[in-house]
């Protein structure tokens, strides 16, 4: 089974005035369905040596924003995938524009978490995006009422874990069946829980013993169709890191046309270079210009947007982000200049700071936290750690 966190802890994480010890909830087998780069499915690959003989996972940070525009301006069920500008050559990457609901739209940028610069800012990238003339046509008028972000597993078949374990499972995104090709995760992770509960019937029917591991789910993978196409789009991110955006591309769509008509990919052995946070580079540090925020009243600030998430945290509960190390948290600094995370972080939580004696040191915010995961996965020291937090989190409406 699971436990629950213990509620009342206060900042040095012993327990307070209000303590309650958290729950053991047990079961016969257990589904695992965080998402990307979930705190109990981390622990369960490490354990069970689940990511044996595959690549590091990759993943990407998308930011979005939702707006109730003018209804001239709205068009239902509309739908538009973009690349290239803001991201240029700077990271992998687009964004959509989704118009829904009643006068809703949905505008988000994703941003793949390989790129090199250290002082890259992927939500000032996402204030310059509303200043194209195609994106601020469709804004104009409108009222913003939500921001957030989240980081999507996109390290394909490559990257993927085994998905069962004794006594339970992985589903979703937190099994990596995130299809990057065809931008297809939310029915994947419909079907791989309806997967999941038909083969844990089937378990129990089986055997007695719950800690057995399921032997259905692979089958089951391949019957209802994510197997295939997770294979025929392994080739997509490798070609993207290697060659960009513009010849990667190119080559993308060659590999994933001869997959659909021979049923053959390029002939070629494509895996993932390394983990996201192994790409900084040190030569590769520029800041961007800031967006004016306010700029054609459609370009924002963070503290701004952090409103609009609803983000609460309980006053005095211990941070739910931490070092593994105190004594190594400047190590990026030293190494870059800079601490990256005050960058790549979409929620500002993170910020470098000087003490007594013009001393550096790391301030972490954790009242602000959108529960991303962005620091976990991106840190080059591999020095930050997010826990599973006694309380709180980002409150998203509509989003």
């Amino acid at each position: 089974g699971v436990a629950t966190p213990d509620q009342g802890l206060d900042k040095k994480g012993e327990p307070g005035p209000a303590f309650q010890p958290g729950l053991e909830l047990l079961a016969r087998q257990v589904l695992i369905a965080e998402g990307a780069r979930g705190f109990l499915a981390g622990q369960v690959i490490k354990r069970f040596d689940l990511a044996r003989g595959k690549a590091p996972q990759k993943y990407a940070l998308g930011l979005k924003e939702l707006w109730r525009i003018p209804k001239a301006q709205h068009r239902a069920g509309r739908v538009e995938h973009l690349t290239g500008f803001p991201l240029h050559r700077q990271a992998q990457g687009g964004a959509f524009l989704y118009h829904y609901g009643k006068d809703l739209l949905s505008l988000g940028l994703i941003v793949h978490a390989d790129y090199e610069n250290p002082a890259l800012s992927p939500f000032e990238l996402l204030q310059r995006l509303k200043t194209h003339p195609h994106v601020r046509a469709c804004l104009e008028g409108g009222e913003r009422i939500g921001y957030g972000a989240k980081v999507i597993a996109v390290g394909g078949e490559q990257s993927r874990p085994e998905a069962v374990f004794p006594g339970g499972m992985l589903i979703g995104c937190a099994a990596g069946l995130f299809d990057m090709a065809r931008m297809r995760g939310i029915d994947h992770a419909i079907l791989s829980g309806i997967a999941a509960a038909e083969c844990t019937m089937q378990h129990f029917a089986d055997t007695p013993r719950p800690t057995d591991r399921s032997s259905c789910l692979h089958e089951a993978h391949r019957q209802n169709g994510i197997a295939t196409r997770l294979h025929r789009a392994r080739h997509v991110k490798p070609l993207l890191s290697r060659f960009g955006m513009e010849a990667g591309a190119a080559l993308v769509a060659a590999d994933l046309w001869l997959a659909r008509f021979i049923g053959r990919n390029l002939p070629i052995d494509l895996s993932h270079k390394g983990a996201d946070r192994q790409s900084f580079r040190c030569d590769h540090v520029k800041r961007l210009a800031r967006v004016s925020p306010g700029e054609q009243k459609l370009c924002f600030d963070l503290p701004t947007s952090l409103q609009l998430a609803g983000v609460y945290h309980e006053e005095g509960q211990p941070s739910h982000l931490r070092f593994r190390n105190p004594h190594r948290q400047l190590e990026n600094v030293d190494r870059f200049g800079l601490e990256p995370a005050q960058y790549y972080c979409p929620a500002g939580v993170y910020e470098q700071r000087f003490g007594e004696a013009g001393k550096a040191f790391v301030h972490i915010a954790f009242g602000n936290c959108l529960h991303c995961k962005m620091c976990d996965i991106r840190d080059p020291a591999d020095n930050l750690v997010w826990h599973v937090p006694p309380s709180g989190g980002p409150t998203y409406v509509d989003m």
